[in-house]
């Protein structure tokens, strides 16, 4: 190689190793004593350090407090404990709005503000009321720091818990996670602060949020607590799902009931369809009751064309799914599961064509068949590198092919069934859905008997085929 090349890769690499290397022992009080023990007896390394310190920007921080929590964000303290604080609460909220550039990411006041949340076990900007998700701007950074230093020069002579329930008294329900998500002593203390000012869910908790927002409360010591909060709440609005359910798992049957025939009355349009197929699946993930699974057999009875057909017919899909999955929640009975299937699988209705993607509801209906490809055995495995086949869904596709192809997922139930041919010919259909009919009927009947209900029969003869 040529010298300059070498000059150059040579200056490149001792600028590498010197960021790498100040970051972790930058807060030594005698920086040469550093490059010592660390270059040994190398007088080159030595040399070659020494040059690479000289060459760092001026604001690169290699000392103080600031030092340390770049190395203990980054990298990790190697002389303490990982989870040691990098600085006290006093020197963190001083350097809240430090705008000297740091490793990897971020400044030092970015830092300092993970390491004083880490040392109080929350957001710090909970103490101060400021929007925790807001956008991390040079203002919104420089607004938080003058708000929580003059919040310590106020506050910083209380205690941790006191600082933990003034932040309860103003937490909505993002906040109230990481306040309750905690092994602190004053766990209890802090629900009470917050359950007080919530006679309502609070505004940001969205049914999305809601299996996370009762997974933190479960652990909580006082379940009473808890339950009376929840039972507190209407059950309507846009947790009225989310709030029946809880209220069936707690032995309350009668809201859920009241929910499902209203979900099913009013599943008119793609959007109530959406909420009735999520309300389906819980409905199905509860211990199964004969007048719900009834219900949501109606709704097979009636129109295919409704949006609510494809709602329960994809809610048990759903349910199928979770029971070959073991990531997902479990299912207490299969029952109501095969007693929809079955009558599904008699039902030889051509499904309603796909609709255009410019259209809500095409949109919907295009993303419920293309889940069917998921099981017609065409799918790639997740890290082959070749383009994925263009799978046709059949134009007289019949809600027997769909309630067949999610067989395959009830197996712990009926035992192994063979893939089902969901893009294959009318005739190939046909002789594979006589064959699971015959496997199916007398874990259907079974499962019909155990859910109080009278045998199963099959459906009418399709009228629009």
């Amino acid at each position: 190689l040529k010298k300059p090349i070498v000059q150059a890769l040579a200056a490149g690499l001792r600028m590498e190793l010197a960021t790498f290397f100040f970051s972790h022992r930058g807060s030594e009080a005698d920086p040469d004593a550093s490059v010592l023990r660390f270059a040994g007896g190398d007088a080159w390394m030595q040399e070659a350090l020494r040059r690479a310190r000289a060459a760092l920007p001026a604001n690169t921080v290699t000392s103080d407090s600031a030092g340390r929590l770049q190395r203990w964000v980054t990298y990790g303290d190697f002389e303490t404990k990982q989870d040691a604080p990098a600085c006290s609460l006093a020197e963190g909220l001083a350097l809240l709005d430090d705008p000297r550039a740091a490793p990897d990411f971020g400044t030092v006041g970015d830092r300092a503000l993970m390491a004083v949340n880490f040392q109080l076990g929350f957001d710090a900007r909970l103490l101060i009321g400021r929007d925790v998700s807001a956008e991390w701007t040079p203002s919104e950074r420089h607004i938080c720091a003058l708000a929580l230093q003059a919040w310590w020069r106020e506050h910083g002579q209380e205690t941790p818990t006191q600082w933990a329930l003034a932040a309860a008294d103003q937490v909505d329900a993002g906040g109230a996670l990481q306040l309750l998500n905690s092994g602190a002593a004053d766990v209890p203390q802090r629900f009470t602060h917050i359950a007080r000012r919530w006679q309502e869910p609070p505004a940001d908790l969205e049914a999305e949020r809601w299996p996370w927002w009762t997974d933190v409360i479960s652990f909580l010591p006082d379940q009473t607590a808890v339950e009376t909060l929840i039972r507190s709440w209407p059950v309507s609005g846009r947790l009225r799902d989310e709030l029946a359910l809880w209220r069936d798992a707690q032995g309350e049957p009668q809201p859920l009931d009241a929910t499902l025939r209203d979900a099913c009355a009013t599943a008119t349009d793609p959007i109530h369809a959406q909420a009735l197929e999520r309300l389906t699946i819980g409905v199905l993930q509860q211990p199964p009751r004969a007048t719900r699974i009834l219900a949501l057999r109606n709704v097979l009875e009636g129109p295919v064309e409704a949006p609510a057909f494809l709602a329960v017919l994809f809610g048990a899909r759903g349910v199928a799914g979770a029971t070959a999955n073991s990531t997902l929640p479990s299912v207490p009975s299969t029952d109501g599961c095969l007693v929809l299937l079955h009558h599904a699988l008699h039902d030889r209705r051509r499904l309603p064509p796909v609709l255009s993607r410019s259209d809500a509801a095409g949109l919907w209906l295009l993303g419920a068949h293309g889940a069917l490809q998921l099981h017609s055995g065409l799918e790639q495995p997740e890290l082959s590198t070749e383009p994925i086949p263009q799978v046709t869904i059949p134009a007289d596709l019949r809600v027997a092919d769909v309630a067949a192809s999610l067989l395959g997922d009830l197996h712990a139930a009926i035992g192994a069934v063979a893939l089902f041919p969901i893009v294959g010919p009318l005739a190939e259909r046909d002789a594979a859905l006589d064959e699971l009919a015959e496997h199916l009927e007398p874990f259907a009947q079974e499962a019909a008997h155990n859910l109080g209900l009278p045998p199963l029969t099959a459906p009418m003869p399709p009228s629009n085929f």
